[in-house]
């Protein structure tokens, strides 16, 4: 799995993705919070995700998260 992302791969990713939702549900598409805030609020200085004029070299990695137990 690719982790690590350049602004360029991260837009074309984000444009693709709103281009399947608005096929299916034209329209906003978007959580008002989600179990990820601080994480992202962390890596963004107090927002959610980049906003469109903000062009980092690459993607920040994201915090490490919890693995799932392995049923018994």
């Amino acid at each position: 799995m690719k982790t690590r992302w350049t602004w360029a791969e991260w837009q074309a990713g984000r444009a693709a993705r709103r281009a399947r939702s608005e096929a299916v549900a034209p329209g906003p598409c978007g959580r008002a919070e989600s179990s990820s805030d601080r994480r992202l609020r962390a890596a963004y200085d107090g927002r959610r995700g980049p906003s469109a004029g903000d062009a980092p070299a690459t993607m920040p990695d994201p915090a490490p998260t919890k693995t799932a137990r392995k049923p018994r």
